[in-house]
């Protein structure tokens, strides 16, 4: 995926998905945001550089999701965000994916996005 692509940020809690655009967007970042819905379809539209992916986002299987991408040969990494004790077992599942855990701070989010945009 292109380095310069935007960020898709599939967060279940729209006031968490807001906060994260809006940090992102004034950081200088194109951001994405997708509201309960199979990003899949917007991975393939907008080729984003990185998916942020909340991993208790109920409309969005995270394992099957990199399943289907790694299928139909489409790499983009992810940025999983969690405050579940399993977000280091599914991101090693998920692969090309790194952890978030919630809470964390602007600067952790920040500083996480640039080290893998950077990859």
């Amino acid at each position: 995926m292109p380095a310069d692509g935007p960020l898709l940020v599939a967060e279940e809690d729209p006031d968490l998905r807001d906060l994260f655009s809006i940090g992102l967007l004034a950081s200088g970042y194109s951001v994405a945001p997708v509201s309960r819905e199979e990003p899949l379809q917007r991975i393939q539209e907008q080729k984003p550089s990185l998916l942020l992916l909340d991993l208790d986002e109920p409309a969005v299987d995270a394992r099957k999701l990199a399943q289907t991408l790694r299928q139909r040969g489409i790499d983009v990494p992810v940025l999983v965000l969690s405050g579940a004790d399993q977000a280091d077992a599914a991101a090693r599942e998920i692969g090309n994916a790194e952890v978030l855990k919630k809470p964390f701070g602007r600067d952790d989010l920040l500083h996480k996005v640039r080290q893998l945009r950077a990859a």
